[in-house]
């Protein structure tokens, strides 16, 4: 067994984490969805995590966190700035205690100043990126200069941090609620094709947010193309963080970098 094969879940989740060099805000969702790809047993169902069962997993979390930091995988640092640099403090031993066994840091509000990062050591770095996030023996996306406008377009809304595929601000154009279902459907579906088939790969997670203080219902690829034809889903109210939205699993950014 490979040393990462022999890591927790929770481990690897921090470490992928800390490899991007994420927040702590939000990781107790992102270990969620982490179980929910590696088919987990305790993986939540095809939702995020209401406000009390991220609140109950968070000592879990440090614990693993704690004990990555004391092995020299994880560290644990505090923003100096409005945006995590390389050169911001990690955190002392007593610090690290009482931030990581807090729940409000692991758990995002609008209040929530996100001052606390992940990172790894460039030698864990260099040690477990290419098993945290393995290339598809079938090979990745189709490279830049091979894909159509709807695919490039696609990954690029995947890709950002804030890309919606609905709204105001989305990359889609929304059928008219008037039309027959027959008709929102083939006006959707050569927009979306290509993410259907990403979807089913599991390089993909597509997301419908209808309230961000209440988390997001996952999508699966066989429901996708009908939930899109949905003039419901679509929010076009200028709301910021409401519909449908993407993001790469871990194995779709393997697949992104191959």
């Amino acid at each position: 067994m490979s040393a990462w094969a022999s890591l927790a879940v929770a481990e690897q989740a921090l470490l992928r984490r800390a490899m991007q060099k994420h927040q702590l805000a939000g990781t107790v969702q992102y270990y969620g969805a982490a179980l929910r790809w590696a088919g987990d047993s305790e993986a939540p169902p095809l939702r995020s995590y209401t406000r009390g069962e991220a609140w109950e997993l968070v000592p879990r979390l440090a614990e693993a966190a704690l004990g990555l930091v004391g092995r020299g995988l994880l560290d644990v640092r505090q923003a100096s700035g409005p945006w995590p640099d390389p050169s911001d403090p990690v955190l002392s031993r007593r610090e690290l205690h009482g931030v990581l066994t807090d729940p409000a840091e692991w758990i995002p509000t609008e209040r929530s100043p996100d001052r606390i990062w992940l990172s790894v050591p460039e030698a864990v770095d260099a040690r477990f990126r290419a098993d945290a996030f393995p290339a598809p023996q079938s090979g990745g996306f189709p490279p830049a200069e091979e894909r159509t406008a709807v695919e490039e377009e696609l990954l690029v809304c995947t890709f950002e941090v804030s890309g919606w595929l609905t709204g105001p601000f989305g990359v889609l154009r929304s059928p008219e609620a008037e039309w027959s279902l027959e008709e929102r459907l083939a006006w959707v579906e050569p927009q979306v094709a290509p993410l259907v088939q990403w979807v089913d790969k599991g390089w993909i997670e597509v997301c419908y947010v209808l309230d961000p203080e209440k988390g997001y219902m996952v999508i699966p690829a066989g429901e996708l193309l009908a939930t899109l034809a949905d003039p419901a889903v679509w929010h076009e109210d200028e709301d910021w963080g409401v519909g449908v939205t993407c993001y790469f699993t871990d194995a779709g950014l393997g697949a992104w970098r191959a």
